[in-house]
């Protein structure tokens, strides 16, 4: 019979570039948890218009190509989260505290799959974050989801790279909604009890094409923007009458697993939409607020991440 491979065997591992889209020699893979993943090698191929007696189609060819997607995950403390919250944020951790910079960064990512009886690796190049986005929901764990874009791909192989290694991924608890702490709002009074908290961050990546490359030439940084959505039981007017004033406040939250805990902060945020919502009977009142990070002078970021060790 068949033995078609089970996407439950996969695995997925990264190393970050030195050379942009370039594998380092014998590379030390890190694996990374995943939920799933849908990172594809895309090849851009354009008909031909000729003109042909046969009234047929005379041609298909290739005329570009890049490597997009990425992967879901539950949030867990480990080495290979802070990896990619660096690559996120184009920064490195400094004595635990990560700020948003404006370094280039890139990794090489690796799947691997199980197929009658052989391990398939298709690795792809020059990937560099676009969007890094996490959710907290109340009575559910922690979720996110990494997008990247890249140059393109090896093609598909069924060794590893001669003198590859693979580090293990962490194995601390996935973190969740009961554990989340110290959630402040800033100019407003009193416990706020939220039931959703999300925020999305994007470098707004673009591939720039080049003649005599199929693949792209760079992959090209853009602004980074961070917005978000956090909905609250409606106790006051507080957070609604931030948004009708406009006023600026930073907004803290700390995702834990009981031990080990990442605080994310926006030191300068606006309210960009609000609104509170009878839905219908036997439901709560809630407040819906949207809102967007904004750059911070004192604390020279837009975004900060405190890990704790």
């Amino acid at each position: 019979m068949p033995d078609f491979s089970d996407a439950s065997d996969a695995q997925l591992a990264f190393i970050p570039e030195v050379t942009w889209g370039v594998t380092p020699a014998t590379p030390a893979f890190q694996r990374v948890r995943m939920t799933g993943e849908n990172l594809v090698f895309s090849i851009d191929n354009q008909t031909s218009n000729e003109i042909d007696p046969t009234s047929s189609v005379k041609d298909l060819i290739q005329r570009g190509a890049s490597a997009t997607g990425g992967f879901d995950f539950e949030l867990s403390y480990g080495t290979e989260f802070n990896t990619l919250l660096e690559h996120a944020l184009r920064a490195d951790f400094a004595l635990n505290t990560l700020k948003g910079g404006t370094g280039k960064k890139s990794l090489t990512v690796e799947k691997a799959f199980q197929a009658g009886g052989t391990t398939h690796y298709q690795r792809f190049l020059g990937l560099r974050v676009n969007t890094l986005q996490v959710n907290v929901r109340a009575q559910e764990l922690v979720t996110g989801r990494l997008d990247l874009l890249g140059s393109g791909a090896d093609p598909m192989a069924t060794t590893i790279i001669t003198g590859a290694t693979y580090a293990n991924a962490n194995t601390n608890e996935v973190m969740a909604s009961p554990e989340v702490a110290s959630i402040t709002v800033a100019n407003t009074v009193g416990t706020i009890f939220f039931t959703d908290l999300s925020f999305t961050l994007t470098n707004n990546l673009r591939a720039q094409a080049a003649i005599g490359q199929l693949g792209a030439a760079g992959i090209g940084y853009g602004r980074r923007e961070i917005t978000g959505q956090m909905n609250a039981y409606f106790e006051d007017a507080d957070l609604y009458e931030e948004f009708v004033s406009g006023t600026a406040g930073s907004l803290s939250f700390a995702l834990s697993d009981g031990t080990n805990s990442y605080t994310v902060t926006f030191p300068r945020s606006k309210f960009t939409t609000g609104q509170v919502v009878a839905s219908g009977n036997n439901t709560d009142v809630m407040a819906e607020m949207g809102f967007q990070a904004l750059y911070d002078d004192t604390a020279t970021t837009d975004i900060q991440i405190d890990k704790s060790s």
